[in-house]
């Protein structure tokens, strides 16, 4: 052990990898079908956008979203989603999703007294690159091959930004 030690820091440049994308964050795809047509439920809640809490409307963001929440089909009777995804609705209808990874929320289930519902939280991290203008921020889950959508919905706006070089 030494009371005193030295440290130097170098400047590290690495080149960008486009590839890397790809594994780090989820690609949008195409709805099926508009959400509109699908049963609702209250039991959810959006945490945060890009790790900062939804106070203003709308959220602004670049090429990369990052969603963490929580979202229940029904709280009442302790049923967890098997799968959430997260929802991009263009003022024109057309839906955009993504898969969110399922978390525990223990938090979340104590706080209701569900102890054992499931995962309820998750996370999801959405690459936007294609994507610019107004959209909805919205849930859907899925339990059963049934599908629900969340009441929960905030309103986002997409900046355009500069691709690193």
């Amino acid at each position: 052990w030494r009371s005193a030690f030295s440290v130097q820091f170098f400047a590290v440049h690495i080149p960008v990898q486009p590839a890397v994308r790809r594994v780090l964050f989820t690609p949008l795809a195409t709805g099926p079908e508009q959400t509109q047509k699908l049963p609702t439920t209250p039991d959810c809640s959006i945490d945060d956008i890009n790790q900062q809490p939804v106070v203003h409307f709308p959220v602004t963001v670049g090429d990369i979203l990052r969603v963490n929440g929580w979202a229940a089909i029904s709280l009442k009777d302790g049923t967890a989603p098997d799968l959430t995804a997260v929802t991009l609705t263009a003022p024109d209808g057309a839906v955009e999703a993504a898969p969110a990874r399922q978390v525990v929320r223990e938090d979340v289930n104590l706080y209701f007294h569900k102890p054992n519902m499931g995962p309820v939280g998750f996370i999801a991290s959405v690459e936007l690159t294609s994507l610019t203008g107004n959209y909805v921020l919205g849930l859907e889950l899925s339990r059963g091959g049934k599908k629900w959508v969340c009441t929960t919905q905030v309103p986002i706006h997409v900046a355009a930004t500069l691709a690193a070089n």
